[in-house]
């Protein structure tokens, strides 16, 4: 496991920092969705193994810092009996180095937990929140400029709007099912232009899946 996660981190942190040495002069010729394309390669390499990469950047490792090797090569002609569990008819023996690493995975796989269920406790909070006291936006303009844009922009799915109290700015919420909230304020009224701008802005968070990115980029931080 131990080497299977290192290479993940490994592969994961190489395209990210890659990424950052080239990023003053991808500004000049990637417009930012090839950049943000770039940080979700590096974010499946976090999450994803892939095989072939994973020995190859291993080898690559092993000769820019040689000591990692010891802990990716299993020595076969000395056998470590902390490192093996001994099953007998009537008990079961597990060394206590077993015990402190089975013990150690499980606060970690604990915390980790914690942290996903904390970050996704306080969204749905927060979805609930808006959802309280909304009022769907059947304002004309604005179902032309969603309908417009979504054509634009490629989104296929019906994605509704609302006005919300909770909110002072437009906000996307939901994964599955996502839906634009809008602060009560722009129910009086607002230029077509800057509704277009608006609209356009939180239709392109959809099209992108910047939520489960996000939350993506949260079960990466809990891994590693």
């Amino acid at each position: 496991m131990l080497p299977l996660i290192l290479s993940m981190s490994f592969c994961g942190t190489t395209v990210f920092v890659l990424y950052l040495l080239v990023r003053p002069f991808a500004q000049k010729y990637f417009d930012v969705r090839w950049r943000y394309r770039i940080l979700k390669l590096s974010l499946a390499f976090y999450l994803v193994p892939f095989p072939r990469l994973k020995f190859f950047l291993l080898k690559r490792m092993v000769r820019l810092y040689p000591p990692v090797e010891q802990l990716l090569i299993v020595d076969t002609e000395i056998i470590d009996m902390q490192a093996y569990i001994f099953v007998a008819q009537d008990q079961t023996w597990i060394p206590w180095g077993i015990r402190i690493r089975w013990l150690i995975l499980l606060a970690i796989g604990i915390l980790a937990v914690r942290l996903i269920w904390l970050h996704w406790f306080t969204y749905r909070q927060l979805n609930r929140s808006c959802l309280d006291g909304s009022f769907p936006a059947e304002s004309r303009d604005l179902g032309e400029i969603v309908t417009e844009t979504s054509r634009k922009l490629r989104v296929r799915r019906n994605i509704p709007l609302a006005f919300s109290p909770f909110v002072d700015s437009p906000v996307t919420m939901g994964v599955l099912a996502p839906r634009i909230f809008l602060p009560v304020s722009m129910a009086a009224g607002m230029p077509r232009k800057e509704l277009h701008y608006l609209v356009t802005h939180e239709l392109n968070h959809i099209k992108s899946q910047d939520i489960a990115v996000r939350f993506l980029a949260l079960l990466a931080t809990a891994v590693h």
